[in-house]
């Protein structure tokens, strides 16, 4: 049922009954601009593998029709400090009048709490204005054309790459559930290295298994091993890229080219309109690789809202820009100790 503006309806809390996880999903299903992070399948996982508490809210009208959600959490992490942050995405509603109710709703949870800040990671717009911002980049492709046609609009040396990673031997496949833990690997070595700790395994393995045929994972191997992959999430238009990693040899050796135009030509192959290469920091080197594949780049801001959110977004700008000396540190740090002490780092801190 639309909202006009003037329909009542109510905003309450998602409960953990397969009715009410029902009607969150069939929501998210029906709206074409949902995003990969508002499946209620991200519910189930924070609720599992996660010590950030889920505050997921319905709004619902009289007659049981939702109009709109919210995915929140509260975090207590000692990275960010107490706070509520939306999922990826962030409202998801009918009109602006929900989304303002939403909003309204969260903001008196995150006063409730005594959060630090209410952090809200795109979505809907509201008309409060943050307190402090920081930009992503979302970069997509077109890959409604057929594969021969996709593949003339790439960089022309992305395409030479491609060729070489396969005369390197690099092989590509979807994988299966057996390909995880190898991937869950090469990604833990990825953000060590960036000086990240990893989420943990469990927390990957129960994102795989709540989302189901909604998530694909991709991996690129050679004789020896996987080296690297791709763990892709449906959303209402098409599919994003949400994990990736390619271990260092094998990116030296162009391994990651040939990761991405094979998930591009699967997502062709199979009628995929577009794809979302995910979420970078504006002008990172992650920025430049994915613009080698497309040149349509969407600017997302994300919103602090609190009396700690100009210290945090500043603090997290920062970071964006250069190394810090605690990341500089975290990766030097043996790989099985930040293995260990990474996930438990993590359990409150899910999504960064």
């Amino acid at each position: 049922m639309p909202s006009d503006g003037t329909t009542e309806f109510d905003v309450r809390l998602l409960s953990y009954d397969e009715q009410d996880l029902d009607l969150w999903q069939k929501y998210v299903e029906s709206r074409p601009e949902s995003g990969p992070m508002h499946h209620v399948g991200w519910f189930k996982t924070l609720k599992e593998t996660s010590s950030a508490k889920p505050y997921y809210l319905l709004a619902v009208t009289k007659d049981g029709a939702v109009v709109g959600i919210m995915p929140l959490y509260l975090s207590k992490s000692l990275f960010t400090g107490k706070h509520l942050a939306t999922l990826q995405g962030g409202i998801l509603a009918n009109d602006a009048s929900v989304a303002e109710k939403l909003f309204s709703e969260a903001v008196r949870i995150r006063e409730r709490v005594k959060g630090g800040y209410l952090l809200l990671r795109g979505g809907m717009q509201v008309s409060g204005k943050p307190d402090g911002t920081i930009q992503v980049v979302h970069t997509f492709v077109d890959t409604g054309l057929p594969p021969d046609a996709l593949l003339k609009t790439i960089n022309r040396r992305a395409r030479k790459y491609v060729r070489q990673a396969a005369r390197n031997g690099y092989m590509f496949r979807e994988a299966g559930e057996s390909d995880l833990r190898d991937f869950y690997a090469s990604y833990a070595r990825n953000l060590r290295k960036l000086g990240t700790p990893v989420i943990s395994f469990e927390m990957l393995e129960a994102t795989a298994r709540h989302l189901g045929p909604l998530c694909k994972l991709f991996t690129v191997y050679n004789s020896e091993a996987v080296v690297g992959g791709m763990l892709c999430i449906a959303n209402g238009s098409g599919w994003t890229s949400f994990y990736s990693a390619v271990d260092q040899i094998a990116r030296d050796n162009w391994a990651g080219y040939l990761l991405f135009w094979k998930v591009l030509e699967w997502m062709c192959e199979r009628g995929c309109k577009v794809f979302d290469l995910g979420r970078s920091t504006p002008d990172s080197g992650v920025h430049y690789f994915k613009r080698k594949w497309s040149n349509e780049d969407v600017t997302i801001d994300y919103g602090y809202y609190g009396p700690a959110a100009k210290k945090q977004s500043s603090r997290l700008s920062e970071m964006r820009s250069t190394m810090t000396l605690k990341q500089k540190m975290w990766s030097r740090l043996p790989l099985r100790v930040c293995n260990l002490i990474g996930p438990i780092l993590r359990r409150h801190l899910p999504i960064g």
